[in-house]
């Protein structure tokens, strides 16, 4: 039994010594993004049309957004401590003279954004309502967020 936890933790060691050497000589995975394979009411960085003003939503908790959120975007997000109906408000605010919205949490399987989406796609606004597949890391990896 000894022997072979012994082993397993051998194998594992090496495993993780080749995935930290390839990281260091390749670097970290492509990260890309294939518009026909991401679910309907996402969008890609890089499909993100540069010449339109943007509602920015940050779903993440108050201290990620005050941290690192994208400049110039606003707070939204679930937690039952914030005022849902102010940070509500507000993105109301912002839609109606920007009926292009775009919602961020910290990857692509945050739920957060999609629920939001959902709730202003609900408001029929006529807003262009997307979620950003992959989230705040897109938007690291893209450089709209400066590294620290």
């Amino acid at each position: 039994m000894i022997k072979a936890f012994i082993q397993a933790a051998a194998i594992m060691a090496i495993a993780l010594c080749a995935a930290m050497t390839t990281w260091w000589i390749v670097g970290p995975p492509e990260r890309s993004c294939d518009p026909s394979l991401i679910e309907k009411g996402q969008i890609c960085l890089q499909s993100i049309p540069s010449d339109r003003e943007i509602v920015w939503i940050d779903a993440r908790s108050r201290s990620e957004w005050e941290r690192d959120g994208l400049p110039g975007s606003i707070l939204w997000n679930m937690k039952a401590s914030e005022d849902a109906n102010a940070m509500e408000a507000e993105a109301i605010n912002r839609i109606f003279t920007t009926p292009y919205v775009v919602i961020y949490c910290n990857d692509e399987g945050c739920g957060t954004s999609k629920k939001i989406a959902k709730r202003i796609r609900d408001l029929d606004m006529g807003a262009e309502i997307y979620v950003l597949h992959g989230g705040w890391q897109a938007l690291l990896s893209g450089g709209k967020i400066p590294q620290h």
